[in-house]
């Protein structure tokens, strides 16, 4: 057995909508974030994902037949751009822009969680902290990626479009995954 529990740092999510994956086994905690995982002994490599929350992963866990292995983990959401605004320009082209992630935010934790990793498992490795980094932006039309920009980028013009109405929303892509996105703006050309 694997158990453990989940803590989620940031966000609104709910928890016990967590993946807490091994291979073909998967579970998902209650709405404390406890879980427990019967699992045949063996070394096992575990994820643990929530959208819009940075992705855990957890490689070589050795669970046994004679202990029940503990694993507890906090999953950091992913801060998204802010403000977004779009501005119809040269009569079919649309100009965005956007307030990027707060670095205050992303670093922020609250003293009383928990630490990222307690385990009476030796052979855990420990977390890449890394998954954190902000890599970029993408910007969506009609719920379509149109383009990922670098970091420093907060501005976009979406060129030549035909008559019609158009929606945008831009995340933040994480080396961990993607933020949720920012408000919609919706545009009409023509």
């Amino acid at each position: 057995f694997i158990s453990g529990n989940i803590t989620l740092s940031g966000g609104t999510g709910d928890v016990s909508d967590t993946d807490v994956s091994a291979g073909m086994y998967l579970t998902h905690p209650n709405s404390e974030g406890d879980f427990l995982m019967p699992l045949p002994a063996g070394n096992y490599n575990f994820e643990i994902s929530l959208p819009t929350y940075e992705l855990v992963e957890l490689n070589n866990v050795n669970i046994s037949s004679d202990n029940t292995t503990v694993q507890n983990a906090q999953l950091i959401y992913m801060i998204p751009p802010a403000n977004l605004t779009a501005v119809v320009v040269n009569v079919n082209d649309v100009d965005l822009a956007w307030d990027a992630a707060a670095l205050s935010e992303i670093l922020q934790t609250s003293k009383d969680e928990k630490p990222l990793n307690e385990s009476i498992s030796s052979s855990i490795e420990k977390l890449d902290r890394n998954s954190r980094e902000a890599q970029g932006y993408i910007v969506y039309r009609n719920n379509d990626a149109i383009a990922q920009l670098n970091l420093g980028v907060t501005a976009y013009t979406d060129y030549d479009l035909v008559s019609g109405e158009y929606e945008y929303f831009v995340t933040t892509l994480y080396s961990g995954g993607e933020s949720e996105p920012t408000e919609s703006e919706t545009i009409a050309i023509g």
